[in-house]
């Protein structure tokens, strides 16, 4: 009996525990948009920081925007083909705009972190 009663605790905090770990992640899915989803602006975080890091203090605009851009292709063609390639239909969405995205990061960095305009 005494080790019935064990079981049936530890079966409580672990549904608890469940519970809490769901309400965290239902926060965290109400940061994103409702039709977007999460994807736009993680991949927008993620293509600044890889470029951000690329860059040094002696790049010029047009490369740090060059850089950016083939950041933001690469995520872009990513998030595309786990959408499902050319049966999602995106194509004309995502990947023109992961380019812009990671071009402006790219821009937006020199001009504000490194400042070589």
């Amino acid at each position: 009996m005494k080790m019935n009663f064990i079981f049936n605790l530890n079966a409580f905090s672990w549904k608890s525990m469940q519970r809490t770990a769901s309400q965290a992640a239902m926060c965290f899915l109400r940061i994103c948009h409702r039709h977007f989803g999460c994807a736009a602006p993680l991949k927008g975080a993620l293509v600044a920081l890889l470029t951000g890091f690329s860059l040094a203090t002696t790049t010029r605009w047009w490369s740090a925007m060059a850089i950016g851009a083939f950041y933001g292709l690469a995520f872009s063609l990513v998030i595309y083909l786990a959408k499902g390639g050319p049966k999602s239909g995106d194509a004309p969405y995502v990947i023109p705009g992961g380019i812009i995205t990671g071009a402006l990061s790219g821009l937006f960095i020199v001009i504000w972190a490194i400042k070589t305009i």
